[in-house]
């Protein structure tokens, strides 16, 4: 009993000394952005706004950001990977592409540029839209998910187990690579699109990256 009631203390002490350290780096970055915001109150919430002379700064950051995505993803390009994708996508009858959000207009992008190439590809929007595109594939098609965080996955739990009954050959361009549902798909290529979402600069990696396999597909399937 005497050992419980020591580990205790222990773990109570160092749990206040966490929070102390806690309490000290929040109150050093309140003070940073106090530097180079303006603050106001509304329905007592705080509003920090930059100030306009920051504005220069915040913007280079996020395009530096934005720069260091597509050179991450040009960085990790496979350009053998680039062509199972492109003969996946040439030899299938059924092309499907899925996401969220933004993610279905740049599908719709690629939609309308592989039409231009004589190739059609399904894109479904609505989650409606999505089950049924799924349960309509054959088996051995080919589907495209476009999702950064991988979040789809989680979302559309019951589209990917369509999509794994039909065994559909699997193309994933995400920044995360280890999300675990990927690899339950025996035939599976996973295309790195960003290494850094903070503020949503993974859009412009994404489509870059569209563009890429689009390209690809124009120089060698196409004549």
């Amino acid at each position: 009993f005497m050992i419980l009631h020591q580990s205790k203390e222990k773990l109570l002490d160092y749990s206040k000394m966490v929070l102390k350290q806690m309490k000290s780096l929040i109150k050093e970055k309140l003070s940073l952005i106090q530097l180079h915001s303006t603050v106001k109150w509304v329905d007592n919430v705080v509003i920090l706004k930059a100030n306009k002379n920051d504005v220069k700064e915040i913007l280079q950051h996020y395009t530096n950001r934005v720069i260091n995505n597509i050179q991450f993803s040009y960085d990790h390009l496979d350009f053998e990977q680039l062509d199972r994708i492109c003969s996946y996508i040439h030899d299938s009858d059924d092309v499907l592409i899925l996401g969220l959000e933004f993610s279905t207009l740049l599908a719709q992008h690629v939609q309308n540029r592989f039409a231009l190439m004589n190739k059609y590809i399904s894109v479904a929007i609505s989650n409606e839209e999505q089950l049924e595109s799924a349960h309509a594939l054959k088996e051995g098609s080919t589907v495209i998910i476009l999702s950064v965080e991988g979040g789809y996955f989680y979302r559309h739990n019951e589209v990917i187990q369509i999509l794994l009954e039909k065994k559909v050959k699997l193309v994933v361009v995400t920044m995360n690579e280890h999300q675990k549902m990927i690899n339950e798909f025996i035939d599976r290529e996973v295309i790195l699109c960003s290494q850094d979402n903070t503020n949503t600069e993974s859009r412009i990696s994404l489509l870059y990256t569209l563009e890429i396999i689009i390209m690809y597909y124009c120089i060698y399937f196409t004549y």
